[in-house]
């Protein structure tokens, strides 16, 4: 949609864009909300969240304590997920609750492997 703004002829050029118009839609309104309600909750929480902006030890330890840095490792991680998401149409939870209601043997390989694996990183 901000492309759109910009350049409507690159947009209506856009075979991919031929086909999914860019539109407001209660997805694109989900997005918005549900990074504009958690950061009002955190604000309005009666025990207060402490915002800060310093990098926590570990990641300074192994990268540095350059934002610049932080802000393009987050920006890539997000591409590539989102890039593997729309290869793979749909993602992780999507996988294993569609297909874990299927019974699909796949599905629960997958959310068994991705809990324990989701547990060990978490640790």
């Amino acid at each position: 949609m901000l492309v759109g703004l910009v350049a409507p002829e690159h947009v209506a050029a856009n075979a991919y864009w031929q086909n999914v118009k860019p539109i407001v839609d209660w997805q694109f309104m989900l997005v918005l909300g549900i990074s504009i309600g958690a950061y009002l909750a955190a604000r309005l929480s009666q025990k207060g969240v402490e915002f800060s902006d310093s990098l926590p030890n570990i990641w300074v330890s192994r990268f540095g304590a350059s934002n610049a840095q932080r802000w393009i490792v987050g920006i890539l991680g997000g591409i590539f997920v989102g890039f593997g998401a729309r290869l793979a149409d749909g993602g992780t939870s999507g996988h294993a609750i569609s297909g874990g209601l299927q019974l699909a043997v796949s599905s629960w390989m997958f959310l068994i492997a991705m809990m324990i694996s989701g547990t060990i990183m978490a640790r």
